[in-house]
């Protein structure tokens, strides 16, 4: 039964944090798994294959791609994060390997799990950071969650520290967010305008970025230094 077949998975994760080699001829049998009807034992197959998709079982795990992918609808938010997270740990290796999938990774933008959010940003900033930026951007004019957006944001912040041209076109569609209701993602949004400071002259936009970081500091999530 689902409590016999979700203990086989614990024992065979116990053995996966230890060991990735001895597993690597089952992955298929594990891939399987994910279409257990019972969540807990499908979780634990995914987060298994996620182990391995850490170490060097990621060319077996390649094979399967398409399961994973099916797996991003699962019920479980669990298999759906730790699907996306192997999908991540592929494009990592390989982006030639999901790039056709690019649009079934950005819908996992608006998933309800915070996690998997941040997985499927990071795998579309591998994929193609340009086309990447805009979907996450694209996913930001329709909020649903305060931390959620806040966290696609930070992906926002890794591409402007990294490659700001890359960020300056989407400056306009920024400065919209900084009227949004969450502190947390306005905080975020000056983060990203603080980096490219030195890029711009618009005395108007510093003066938001500085009320900004003026009203975080007031609500005490936010520590300016006095100097």
């Amino acid at each position: 039964d689902a409590q016999i077949r979700s203990s086989i998975m614990a024992a065979i994760a116990w053995i996966g944090q230890s060991f990735h080699e001895p597993l690597l001829p089952h992955v298929s049998s594990i891939v399987q798994v994910l279409r257990d009807p019972d969540a807990e034992v499908r979780c634990k197959a995914a987060g298994v294959l996620a182990l391995l998709a850490t170490g060097s079982g990621w060319l077996e795990l390649a094979e399967h791609r398409d399961c994973f992918l099916l797996s991003l609808r699962d019920p479980s938010h669990d298999v759906r994060c730790k699907s996306m997270a192997v999908i991540r740990f592929l494009a990592a290796k390989d982006k030639g390997l999901v790039t056709p999938s690019f649009e079934i990774i950005a819908s996992m933008l608006r998933d309800d799990h915070l996690e998997t959010c941040d997985h499927a940003a990071a795998t579309l900033l591998t994929i193609d950071e340009v086309q990447g930026l805009a979907a996450i951007l694209d996913t930001l004019v329709a909020p649903r969650s305060d931390l959620h957006d806040a966290q696609l944001v930070q992906h926002v912040c890794t591409v402007a520290r990294s490659h700001p041209p890359v960020v300056e076109p989407y400056m306009d569609r920024l400065v919209t967010l900084l009227d949004c209701g969450s502190i947390h993602v306005r905080m975020a949004v000056t983060e990203v305008f603080t980096l490219l400071r030195d890029r711009y002259e618009d005395g108007e936009l510093a003066s938001a970025v500085d009320e900004v970081q003026q009203t975080a500091a007031d609500m005490g999530i936010l520590h300016l230094d006095p100097t």
